[in-house]
């Protein structure tokens, strides 16, 4: 079974959930130092094992720092047409973190839209799955663009 194939039987698909699939996924090999497998975090990722190694060696801090940056955001005033935008959305780590704050809020049928913006294709695929199925029963577009913003070169 792939990823993929695991993921859609996830019905909400939760940050947890993609941490501890992408660990099952991880080869036995990149286990101890899953980092040295990412470029250490810096680098575009371009395969299933550099993604399943991200989501192993960074995703735990990174669901915990948008936690805690949730927790000031002003909720009450969430209007009830929203459009989540994710720039360098990586494997969408932040939208599922966002989306699972909302759902334990009550507030999930708020999102109308999710845009995803990323350079790698295979990491923007990857991020687009989890949103997708994240957001499992509900009518809201996903929006993948593969772009590297801004522009690696100066605009003319």
């Amino acid at each position: 079974m792939r990823y993929l194939d695991r993921i859609a039987i996830e019905h909400p698909l939760s940050m947890d959930r993609v941490i501890s699939i992408s660990r099952e996924f991880l080869p036995e090999a990149c286990r101890r130092r899953p980092w040295d497998y990412t470029g250490h975090g810096v680098n575009l990722l371009s395969n299933e094992v550099q993604m399943d190694s991200y989501l192993t060696a960074y995703g735990e801090m990174h669901m915990m720092k948008c936690r805690a940056a949730f927790q000031n955001f002003p909720f009450e005033n969430l209007p009830f047409n929203v459009e989540i935008v994710d720039w360098g959305c990586g494997q969408g780590i932040a939208t599922l973190t966002f989306l699972d704050v909302l759902r334990e809020r009550g507030l999930i049928d708020r999102i109308k839209k999710v845009t995803l913006v990323e350079p790698s294709v295979c990491t923007l695929a990857r991020a687009e799955a989890n949103v997708r199925n994240a957001l499992y029963g509900k009518n809201v577009i996903v929006c993948p663009i593969n772009k590297y913003l801004p522009a690696p070169y100066p605009s003319p």
